[in-house]
């Protein structure tokens, strides 16, 4: 089953890819790409979209630029 977003198509794999990295992140602290894809167990181009796909939908916030940017879970602790 896939669905269609903004022309693109977001397969299984990508939505359960994006469902362990929000389970895996915890409000209050910032990873960086490095450790999102140990998480995956794929590549920093990979981690990378898949975080860019979650910032689009709002449930995390990217702070920093190129190799201090960061990512965090959007949550009722976060400031």
């Amino acid at each position: 089953m896939t669905e269609k977003s903004d022309r693109k198509k977001v397969t299984e794999k990508t939505q359960m890819q994006k469902k362990i990295i929000l389970s895996k992140m915890q409000p209050n602290i910032k990873y960086k790409v490095e450790e999102v894809a140990v998480w995956l167990e794929v590549g920093r181009t990979r981690t990378r979209n898949l975080l860019k796909l979650l910032v689009d939908d709002g449930k995390i916030v990217e702070t920093g630029t190129t190799k201090m940017k960061r990512y965090q879970i959007v949550g009722s602790g976060s400031a």
